[in-house]
């Protein structure tokens, strides 16, 4: 009898071992980029946003997102989002209002933070700029303590340019 007990002992402590530690995956999905072989060098930009990012109250200088850029030569600039015309002479760190495109009341007050910038370039080309090094990531920040609507539609836009001195 007790052979049996000991035998029911282990083989109920494999059996639920293996339910404990089973894997799994989750959330898969399938995600692509095209990559360019013998391309030209011409200046571009990307923008990744930070993925889960709470609505409700968000402190002041939270990154948002984050710009970088390819091929820009020896630095490259950022200005604010150009479609915001109010605040478009602004320096990139005074700010600019992100709007969600389904409803123009939900907006977030953003900027370009200043971290490893190289320095501000005013009325260049008509703009006002951060200058950054050529392999330096931007970030947007939120620009003051506030409370952000939820939605899955803010438009951020930001101006970028190849600095040539």
């Amino acid at each position: 009898m007790k052979k049996l007990f000991i035998a029911s002992l282990i083989a109920s402590s494999v059996l639920s071992s293996t339910t404990v530690f089973a894997e799994t995956a989750e959330q898969s999905k399938i995600i692509s980029t095209p990559v360019a072989f013998g391309a030209t060098t011409t200046f571009d930009g990307t923008i990744t946003p930070v993925n889960g990012l709470p609505a409700g109250a968000t402190e002041d200088n939270t990154t948002i997102a984050t710009v970088s850029v390819v091929n820009p030569g020896a630095a490259w600039l950022i200005g604010n989002d150009p479609n915001d015309t109010a605040n478009s002479t602004k320096a990139p760190d005074q700010g600019w209002v992100m709007k969600s495109l389904s409803d123009s009341t939900k907006q977030v007050k953003v900027k370009v933070s200043n971290d490893g910038r190289l320095d501000y370039k005013p009325n260049l080309g008509g703009r006002n700029w951060n200058r950054m090094p050529p392999t330096s990531v931007a970030k947007i920040v939120t620009n003051t303590k506030q409370t952000i609507a939820a939605g899955d539609d803010y438009e951020l836009a930001v101006t970028i340019a190849r600095y040539l001195p």
